[in-house]
């Protein structure tokens, strides 16, 4: 039997030193190619431009930019030919602070003395007189960085995005404005002069929700590495394969994937991956072989059993808990379409008199409860439809998957016969 011992230390710090040091770009090689190729051009011919990395929290948009400038650094034809402004919204809370650091990360400060430290219409002349000063031949092209974009949107008359825009769209000095945000509705954010400047480039990113993406992602940041790599001698062969080999036993069994899935439909982003995985590698003991199926199903029911919303779902009333019930059977009905507190009512009268008879509550406190079910966000209400609407026509999304109410439904506390009737037909039909 080959066991860890003294190496489990050593795989430790390995595996974690991975999660955590050596982020690797997978799956958005199309979108790579797509912005070396646009920071490629203004580099090396001067072409000026603009564009948006959008998408969700946690798909790797800060990691696409940041991969492709090293791929930039590191292009002979490129290197040392640019500068790169790194700014972002949760530091750069206004335009001056703004300013003052595009200044000196550019260092143009040394020359004007203490401009740095002067207004803000000192400073904004200062670097417009900068840029469109040069030319595309003769200028070194910058490239601006401007991560939390939407935060960006909320300044003053919006006049630093009006100018970097205005000198990439105007033949002066050569830059590129790259934009990090997780809007999808950002360029409705924009004033109308800042949007006629904007080159209206897009690149949108996404979760990778396949089962099999993840399963590899698992293999990828958990796999110990074989002699043939560069990693040779590092650990024992037998030990390696062993490991490596119960890790594939594992990735490969149902009950490990059934569990993947559903954590997939829950979070597909990648840190909470990451976060599963520190606690896998925490837990592996000197002793172990390998990590084997039941080490990766614990990891995974735990995460899967800290999900707050089941969590409130069971703190739930029984009235409120049956408009939970009824909101889930509208949805199944009419394919998740949005619903008012007058639909949900419906759908749990049908049920009460049926069922309750003369207990059937009043419908001012059947309201109060729908109410609490919105200020606990399990409903989302539809942007746009509140005016003009007396507040029962309201619209709502529902919040919640299918096995979350499932799972709250069979784990609460005294809960009527009736309704866990009610409940399991709502899931089955």
């Amino acid at each position: 039997m080959v066991v860890l011992g003294g190496l489990g230390s050593s795989v430790r710090e390995h595996l974690k030193e991975r999660l955590m040091v050596s982020p690797s770009l997978e799956g958005l090689d199309s979108e790579r190619a797509h912005l070396l190729n646009i920071l490629k051009r203004s580099v090396c011919f001067g072409e000026s431009d603009s564009l948006l990395v959008v998408g969700p929290r946690g798909t790797g948009k800060t990691l696409l930019v940041n991969t492709c400038l090293k791929d930039l650094n590191e292009d002979e034809e490129c290197k040392e030919g640019y500068s790169v402004v790194l700014l972002s919204g949760l530091v750069h809370t206004d335009d001056n602070l703004a300013l003052k650091d595009i200044i000196q990360q550019l260092h143009v400060d040394e020359l004007e003395g203490d401009r740095v430290t002067g207004s803000f219409a000192d400073n904004l002349l200062f670097v417009l007189q900068s840029l469109k000063s040069g030319d595309r031949k003769s200028s070194k092209p910058i490239i601006f960085v401007l991560d939390e974009f939407q935060l960006f949107c909320e300044h003053r008359n919006q006049t630093l995005l009006y100018n970097l825009f205005d000198v990439a769209q105007s033949a002066q000095a050569p830059i590129c404005v790259v934009g990090v945000t997780c809007r999808v509705d950002i360029t409705e954010l924009l004033e109308k002069r800042v949007k006629s400047r904007f080159s209206h480039r897009q690149i949108n990113l996404f979760y990778n929700g396949r089962l099999d993406a993840r399963a590899e992602a698992i293999r990828s940041y958990l796999s110990l590495p074989s002699a043939e790599k560069r990693f040779k001698g590092l650990f024992p062969e037998p030990l390696v394969k062993k490991w490596n080999s119960s890790l594939e036993v594992a990735l490969k069994d149902d009950r490990v994937l059934s569990l993947l899935e559903r954590h997939l439909e829950l979070d597909p982003s990648e840190k909470s991956l990451k976060n599963i995985l520190f606690w896998l590698i925490s837990n592996v003991r000197n002793d172990d072989e390998g990590i084997t199926v039941n080490m990766m199903k614990d990891a995974l029911s735990r995460t899967l059993n800290l999900d707050v919303k089941v969590s409130v779902l069971k703190d739930l009333s029984i009235l409120e808990l049956c408009l939970i019930i009824a909101i889930r059977h509208h949805c199944d009905i009419y394919e998740g379409e949005p619903f008012n507190f007058e639909m949900v009512l419906k759908q749990y009268m049908k049920f009460a008199n049926q069922n309750l008879g003369n207990q059937v509550t009043q419908r001012p406190i059947i309201y109060k409860a729908f109410e609490r079910i919105k200020d606990l966000e399990l409903i989302q209400p539809v942007s746009g439809t509140s005016k003009g609407y007396k507040k029962e026509y309201q619209l709502y999304t529902f919040n919640l998957l299918l096995g979350q109410v499932n799972e709250a439904v069979n784990s609460f506390s005294g809960l009527p016969t009736d309704v866990a009737h009610w409940a399991s037909s709502c899931m089955t039909s």
